[in-house]
């Protein structure tokens, strides 16, 4: 009797750890999952990232604000930048079933021009560099910002006193990596003095890299051309070169012609009254053609 008595109490007892077991279980599922069984929402709890870059959450309609995730690695906040200079974001998506859509820009600067290259069309890998800009006071924000919200990073804009040329270089990441903008890295020409005009520094340009320079990287494809006329009204330099300009630039794609104009462009738009540069070759405007 004692042993039925154990056993029918054995049944009870399985029974009985079954039901909790079922009912915390539908608790569970009711629930939802947590940080616990989550391992990307885990990989977001952290404000910050392990390399120390700036993180921003955004919390667009339907996603988690865990799931969407900014890191700025470069720059950081309160870091003093001039032009031109590196930045590097990386995302992840809020929107699985869709492309990711980014971009970025500069604020309290007038005419920057940025050229960047992502890694991944979901979550990605973003750097690039902002060529040139004029700053409208010592205080900036660099912003990235797409569908999945926008993170702002505040900066200082370090004043530059000297004026500079601006090449290519074979040895920079971004010509590695296939950037069109490739012809904006700058050089100090001692030459220029300290109160250069924006002819001066064409002309210091025409004049290619020197061979201290070229063993460096620095090249060219418009060192040696001739400078027929140039002038600046209402904040539009026209430049006119000679007419092997024109063989050059129609012979080239529409990235090779960037990589040729950029030059140009870069040197002469650090002079804060330039905001726009026509270029032309024995009086022939230069246009890109697709």
């Amino acid at each position: 009797m004692k042993k039925f008595n154990r056993l029918i109490y054995g049944q009870f007892a399985a029974a009985l750890a079954m039901v909790l077991i079922l009912c915390a279980a539908h608790a569970r599922s009711e629930a939802g999952p947590g940080p616990a069984d989550n391992p990307k929402a885990q990989a977001n709890q952290s404000p910050t990232d392990k390399k120390g870059g700036t993180n921003a959450h955004a919390s667009p309609a339907g996603n988690p604000a865990d799931s969407d995730t900014i890191v700025v690695i470069y720059p950081k906040p309160g870091d003093e930048v001039s032009a031109p200079f590196r930045f590097e974001a990386r995302i992840r998506n809020p929107f699985p079933d869709k492309p990711l859509r980014v971009d970025c820009g500069l604020k309290n600067a007038d005419g920057s021009t940025i050229d960047y290259v992502r890694n991944g069309m979901w979550d990605a890998n973003m750097q690039g560099a902002v060529l040139y800009f004029c700053p409208k006071s010592d205080q900036g924000i660099f912003e990235v910002w797409g569908d999945f919200g926008k993170t702002s990073v505040p900066i200082k804009f370090k004043k530059e006193s000297k004026a500079k040329v601006y090449f290519g270089n074979s040895k920079s990441p971004e010509y590695m990596n296939g950037y069109c903008s490739v012809g904006a890295f700058p050089v100090e020409r001692p030459g220029l003095g300290k109160n250069p005009t924006p002819r001066a520094a064409l002309l210091e340009l025409l004049k290619g890299p020197t061979k201290q320079e070229a063993e460096q990287g620095y090249w060219s494809p418009i060192a040696g051309l001739r400078l027929l006329h140039f002038s600046v009204k209402n904040g539009t330099a026209t430049v006119d070169v000679d007419k092997s300009f024109r063989n050059l630039f129609d012979k080239a794609g529409l990235c090779q012609q960037e990589i040729i104009v950029t030059p140009i462009e870069a040197t002469l738009k650090q002079f804060c009254n330039i905001k726009e540069v026509r270029i032309l070759a024995g009086g022939v405007l230069m246009e890109p053609q697709p």
